[in-house]
Order: C-alpha cells, then structure tokens, then sequence
C-alpha cells in the first residue's frame, strides 16, 4: 500500500512541494503500479460488509450458539460459516470493481497521461515522449484559490504564484485564465489598485504610483486582460477662483490628467464614457469644460480646405486640423503627404492664458501670456520615421542615430535642420508648420499647471523619462505608453528629448511679449531648448526650465517638435 494518492500528489504540487516534472514522474509511477498491480488500492472502508439486517441477525459473542461457531483447526471458515463467506467474495469483487472504477475513472479523467506497464502493455494506448500531460482543473483553481484566501501581496507572495504560474503550458493559462475564479482574482487586483489610487488622493502619490505599477506588471505576467487594471492618478478637483474683474482661474498645482486609455486616433464614433475635458482659462470668460461631440470627425471647414487645396496638389485628409477640436474629447488630426502618406499627429491645444517663467534668473520676470488662437502641436517628438520622409523626399543624408527603432525621437538635429524640416511639412501639405515659440511650448507643457511640473511640485519616473535613481542611456519611442501624457494629451513634453523652439536665447524674459509669439530681439547665435532629456535629473524639467544651445549644435539629447498654426 502506497502512502501517496492523486490528491496528496496534487496538494503537494499546489504548495510547491513538487515541481511540475516531480508532480508527472510520481503519478505515472502511481498509476502504472494500480494498473499492474503492484500498488493495492487502498480500502477505505470502516464497517464491516454485513448490511444492517445482517448485523441484526449475528450471533451474540456471549450466546451459547457463540461456542458452537468457533474455528476448528483444519477445517475451512467457509464451511463453518457458508453466508458470511458469500458476503465476504461479495466485498471482494466490490474491492476488485472500485478499482477498476478508478482506473477508468483516471484514463478519462486525463487521456492525454502517459506511463508505460510491461505487463499490460496490449491493453494500454500508445505514447510518445511529447504526450502532454495536462494537470487536473482543481490542481489549477487550488492554485489561484490559495492566493486568494492568503489575500498576502507582498513580493515573497507573489513571487511564489508566478513562479508556479510559470511551470504551466500556454495551453494550460489559457484554461485557468478561461476559470470563473481567474475573474475573483481580476476582481481582487483591481479591488487593491482601489485602494492605491486612495491612497494617492490623500497625498502618498509616489508609493501609490509604484505600488499601482506592481499590480499591473502582476496581472500582466499572469496574462489577466482588463481595462480597468491600469496605473492611474485619479483627478484632483482644483478649486476655481473668481477674481475682482470677473475672470476666472484655476488654481495652481492642478493634478496632471487621470486618463490612461490608448491613444485613440481619428476615432469615428464619439466615446460616451462621460469624461469630462480639463477646464481652460479663457481671456476673459469662465473656465470652460469642451463639450461632448455628436461626432469625433468634424465636418471641414471650407474655407480652409479651399486655402489647403490652391496651395498644395495633395488631397486634403478628413482628419486635417480645426480649432473647433480643441473641444473635441479626442481632438487629434494628421495630414496628408501624398505619395509619402501620412504626417505625424496632432493635438489641437485650446486657447487660454497662464503665468510664464519661474524662480531662476533667466526664468525672470514671471508674466502673464495670452494665447488668443487654437494650435496644434505634434503628440510626441517628431520621430525617426518622421524625418525619414522629409530625408527622402528632399534627397538629403539623414543623420546618424543611436537608437535603431524608427519610433524614437529623431536627434543630432541641428536648429536649422528643424526648421527645415517644418517648411518642408508646410509644403507638403498646404499648411502652416513651424517651431513652436518658447510661449507656446511653455503653455502645451504646464496644460493648466502653475506648479513646477504638470503634475505639482514633484514630478515622478511614470510622469517623465529622466535619470533619477540611476543614469539613463536612452529616452522611449513613441510607441511605449508607460508614461503618462500631460492634460493637453501629449506625450513626452517633459524629458525623453529636449525641444529646439522657435526664439533666439535672451538672459531673462525682460520685454517678452505676451502673446505667445516669439522674441525678436536676442543672440540669434544660440536657441533655446526646452523640458530637459533623458540624462538630466529633476530640476532640469521644470516647466520653466531653459536652456541655450548653438544652433547648430547637434546631439543624442536634443530633438523637437512641430506645430501647425490655425489661424
């Protein structure tokens, strides 16, 4: 009799006592001993076989029948006794059918188990060494069930789970993912990404943040697929301000957007979810919330479409950019290039005011901008991709770059090949491209923040890529979504590049203007660059932050991004 059985193997397996391999060699051994019989399948029972109106029938052990019924040496109990020794053949081929119940029991159970009996070997199917053995379903749910009742998320608990989880085949996730329990343990993750975000309201953000990642990075590895588990920084109501002259204000500190869908381009149908738009300042008008579109796509406005189309033989795109998007949910737009196809995306940015500079002396005077007009600026950095074109098309050496994926930024530009680059963009598509002025990048990168950073006063690795605990040697691609987008949905206007702007360096915003367009007076020697890169440390990407370069200064740090003006 063997003291292990399918169950205690299992249990054994499910607390990591056996590894998978284990798990498979001690249950073929198991059940190719029942099969030859050199394993006795252990009898459970605790009664004897005699049913009840038997053991009322049996003899008294005191009775003076008892005397007459005792063994006599030689001679044969089924003799003495002829009925009980019926019951007992009776139990035996009880004994012989139940095995041969869990036999069968077992080859249907698991048809795919593998083992090899010399003895029976006519009467068992035949195997391959890659026969797969698939765990029983309970072996799957104890698994998840025990993580759940332990509701233990430290790293040692997790780390155990994964690590179990990791012994099982594609096929074999797929199965447990398809468990109603795999749902309570969705459910539980998301339940506890509940409890970060709380916790980030009440003002331990950094540790929310992390923490939050960690339960997206563990239903991740586990293959779990739900859209609400998601790092997220829920919104932080900012308080509104009614000044003397009746124009309206948001606060300064104004948490960065909460929103961590995909970005979603040229969406058809309007998304109904009831997301509400970040309140703009407007010049001389309350705060104003964009309101919900009957279609994401607007109707084109002719009078541009006729400007676009003298100026240039390229078919105007359906998703050409409109200042009435700027109250759009999802207010991207993309021109055409014709042969060359698509131009990079767009955000439209609504119009508004803000106060520009900040503490250093060359952020000095602090000033009031005004931005009258909607623009539209790239989602990211223009791109490797990106430039490729412009390379091609006008038959120009494209620079060198460090990084072989074409979705990263495009560096070792010089401020001259940027501003190429933009003219060459207005040509292609009938419309105004340029540099942004340092206002205008100042104004897209706080999107309606006075603090230092869009997000407050500190800034964190899942708002920006840039060195804080160790040195970065590389910003991210545009196709990495793992830091979060500013209120104005662009990407990236803090670190992974600095950003060539439009106006030439001045020591101070003395006589600025303040209309957000760009200064005329300065060294035209050197340009300014904005939002830091990816070796720089916190400081350098503030949003008042300024640097000067020589124009033609080129390097793995710096980049740039467009605008298009829609006037």
């Amino acid at each position: 009799m063997t003291d292990k059985n399918l169950r205690t193997l299992a249990k054994d397996y499910s607390e990591g006592k056996l590894n998978k391999d284990g798990y498979r060699r001690e249950r073929e051994k198991l059940l190719a001993g029942i099969l030859a019989g050199t394993i006795e399948v252990e009898d459970n029972h605790h009664t004897t076989f005699l049913d009840t109106s038997e053991q009322e029938h049996a003899i008294p052990k005191d009775s003076p029948q008892a005397e007459e019924h005792r063994f006599i040496p030689g001679v044969s109990r089924s003799n003495i006794f002829p009925a009980q020794n019926l019951y007992l053949v009776g139990g035996a081929v009880l004994v012989v059918l139940s095995a041969v119940i869990i036999v069968i029991y077992m080859l249907i159970r698991e048809p795919e188990s593998t083992f090899k009996v010399d003895a029976m070997i006519n009467t068992v199917p035949a195997i391959t060494e890659e026969t797969y053995i698939v765990p029983d379903t309970y072996i799957i749910e104890d698994l998840i069930q025990r993580f759940i009742q332990n509701n233990d998320w430290s790293e040692n608990s997790r780390q155990a789970f994964l690590e179990n989880w990791e012994t099982l085949s594609p096929e074999e996730k797929e199965q447990a993912l398809a468990l109603p329990i795999s749902n309570q343990l969705a459910n539980l993750i998301y339940e506890q990404l509940i409890e970060q975000r709380a916790l980030y309201q009440l003002g331990d953000r950094e540790n929310s943040l992390i923490n939050q990642k960690i339960l997206v990075d563990f239903a991740w590895q586990i293959g779990i697929d739900d859209p609400r588990i998601t790092v997220k920084q829920p919104e932080q109501p900012a308080p509104i301000e009614t000044e003397s002259n009746g124009e309206t204000t948001v606060a300064p500190g104004q948490a960065a957007e909460s929103s961590q869908d995909e970005l979603t381009i040229f969406a058809e149908p309007p998304d109904k979810s009831g997301e509400q738009e970040p309140a703009v300042e407007t010049k001389g008008e309350p705060a104003v919330t964009a309101a919900e579109p009957s279609v994401t796509v607007q109707q084109p406005d002719p009078v541009r479409t006729a400007a676009m189309a003298i100026k240039t033989q390229t078919p105007v795109s359906k998703y050409a950019c409109y200042p009435s998007l700027a109250r759009q949910r999802k207010p991207y737009c993309r021109d055409n290039l014709g042969e060359l196809g698509k131009g990079p995306t767009l955000a439209v940015i609504p119009e508004g005011k803000y106060l520009m500079g900040g503490e250093l002396e060359n952020e000095q005077p602090v000033h009031e901008v005004v931005i009258d007009t909607p623009f539209a600026i790239t989602v990211h950095e223009i791109s490797q991709a990106d430039y490729l074109l412009f390379c091609q098309d006008t038959d120009r050496q494209c620079p060198a770059q460090p990084w072989s994926d074409r979705e990263y930024p495009v560096v070792n530009i010089s401020w001259d090949d940027a501003v190429s680059y933009s003219k060459w963009l207005s040509e292609k598509t009938g419309m105004p491209y340029r540099l942004p002025t340092e206002a205008e990048w100042e104004y897209a990168a706080r999107a309606g923040s006075q603090a230092d950073y869009p997000t407050g006063d500190k800034i964190l690795i899942s708002d920006a890529v840039f060195t804080d605990i160790k040195e970065l040697t590389s910003p991210l691609p545009k196709s990495d979504r793992s830091v979060n987008r500013n209120k104005f949905r662009l990407y990236h206007m803090l670190g992974n590049v600095r950003e060539w702007v439009l106006d030439p360096w001045n020591d101070s915003h003395l006589d600025a203007p303040g209309d957000g367009s760009a200064r005329v007076n300065g060294d035209t020697n050197y340009r300014v660059v904005r939002g830091g890169s990816f070796a720089d440390n916190m400081a350098a990407l503030r949003s008042s932050a300024r640097e000067k370069l020589p124009t033609n200064n080129k390097d793995i740090y710096t980049g740039f991004r467009v605008i298009q003006e829609l006037n």
